[in-house]
């Protein structure tokens, strides 16, 4: 995870995690065991960068999903 990054969606940067990497650790191995995700590591923030020359073409445009750092740490365990 890099430290350089802006904070995702929670406003969270990447340093506060970090610090709280043994509090978050059963609460990932609960969730790792079955246990339902909380609604917020559900949640994206979509934006729409312009990639093209025609703001009215769909095709000028590509969707990203912005995940919280919580949601991304889990996927990579």
């Amino acid at each position: 995870m890099k430290s350089d990054k802006t904070p995702e969606p929670d406003d969270f940067p990447a340093e506060f995690y970090k610090l709280l990497v043994d509090s978050l650790r059963g609460t990932f191995n609960a969730m790792l065991l079955g246990e339902e995700l909380p609604q917020p590591m559900k949640d994206a923030t979509v934006v729409l960068p312009k990639t093209g020359k025609h703001l009215t073409l769909c095709s000028s445009y590509r969707p990203i999903s912005l995940l919280n750092h919580d949601i991304k740490i889990l996927a990579k365990i």
